[in-house]
């Protein structure tokens, strides 16, 4: 099972582009090694839960590159884009 305080991190992540840990921004990059390296016990035991997770749940324009972090941050995730383009957006974190 995922943390918690890992779900809370990723949604704040997504909603308002707030920064994560090392371990979570290196998942969020597609970096195995640099997570593995960062994760503690509970992270290596739901790492495959938690790329489950991202795939199903957040939008593909957060996570896969340190770019698309960096954009997404920039933007303030959901927040920006849900006042630039007066939309809601449903993500199940």
């Amino acid at each position: 099972m995922i943390p918690e305080h890992t779900i809370h991190s990723l949604k704040m992540y997504v909603e308002h582009g707030q920064p994560v840990g090392g371990f979570l921004e290196a998942v969020l990059c597609n970096d195995l090694l640099g997570a593995f390296d960062r994760a503690d016990s509970d992270h290596q035991a739901c790492l495959m839960e938690l790329v489950r997770h991202i795939r199903k749940n957040m939008p593909l324009g957060c996570w896969g590159s340190k770019v698309k972090m960096a954009e997404w941050m920039s933007h303030r995730g959901l927040e920006r884009l849900d006042t630039d383009k007066g939309a809601r957006y449903a993500v199940s974190i």
